[in-house]
């Protein structure tokens, strides 16, 4: 039988060649993966979503930044609302029945900025980079046999530990900054109110999944689980960053502060200024 490779490789050759079919793998496989879920989960929503014309228009009168964003509801109960790529916010009828006008400009504004910074396939291709470094790492140090445990390993346990550390680093620093968007137009008391009510309406899910019963040492486990997993920070704490923000942002407002203040707009491309 032939061998693997030429006569006269190197190990560093080896390992080039081990880690440029290997790493390709890993990062290609959970992609297309996660490509056909989200396609599928398109195709699933396709009949319950409806271009909402309303705030569609609200928000491109709004915002007059030349781009046609639009704005589409889902028929589901839950309050949610998230975005994929492209220039569509989703919004479920769930999260309309109980936001204000303004509440939902704010949430809008925040989603926009997903959007605006590309965040979920930065998140996407950073969890799949470093499931190639890992993979690398078994590559370099172990050779063949070690990239086949290593492939496994990834996809039984690799995969949701590089969501968490994701969720943590990337996540969490991606709501923030979305949040402060939605201050800089002025929309920092809206946030934290549409805040406060989807946090009202997940507790009451949560009471009503429990059924009346206490949370035992279990379920608070799996709670603290869910909620280090979580790329939303803690509400407490972005509550505090929104209103921090806001006052840092209401004295870039005054009079003293007019040089800055255009500093400002121009460095976060905000083209208009809330009123």
């Amino acid at each position: 039988m032939a061998s693997k490779y030429t006569f006269g490789d190197t190990p560093k050759e080896k390992m080039v060649k081990l880690l440029g079919k290997n790493v390709a793998l890993v990062i290609i496989i959970p992609f297309l993966i996660e490509l056909g879920l989200a396609l599928m989960m398109a195709a699933l929503m396709a009949k319950s979503v409806k271009t909402n014309l309303k705030l569609t228009k609200t928000l491109n009168d709004y915002l007059k930044d030349g781009n046609k964003w639009k704005v589409h509801l889902v028929k589901e109960k839950i309050p949610n609302a998230f975005v994929i790529m492209g220039k569509h916010i989703f919004i479920t009828t769930g999260l309309e029945k109980i936001l204000t006008e303004r509440e939902l400009m704010a949430v809008m504004l925040h989603e926009l900025h997903h959007l605006k910074n590309n965040d979920v396939l930065k998140t996407v291709i950073g969890k799949h980079s470093l499931g190639g470094i890992l993979l690398g790492a078994c590559a370099l140090f172990g050779g063949a046999a070690s990239v086949a445990v290593g492939l496994i390993l990834y996809m039984i346990f690799g995969m949701a530990f590089i969501n968490i550390m994701m969720n943590r680093l990337l996540g969490r620093r991606q709501e923030i900054k979305a949040d402060n968007y939605a201050v800089k137009f002025g929309y920092a008391d809206e946030l934290v109110s549409a805040l406060n009510k989807l946090e009202k309406v997940f507790n009451k899910l949560k009471a009503q999944m429990r059924q009346g019963k206490d949370c035992g040492k279990l379920c608070k486990l799996g709670e603290k689980i869910n909620e280090k997993m979580d790329e939303h920070p803690p509400l407490k704490q972005r509550t505090e960053q929104i209103l921090k923000k806001k006052e840092t942002w209401a004295v870039a407002m005054t009079k003293p502060f007019t040089g800055i203040r255009k500093f400002l707009f121009k460095q976060f491309g905000v083209k208009k200024e809330a009123k």
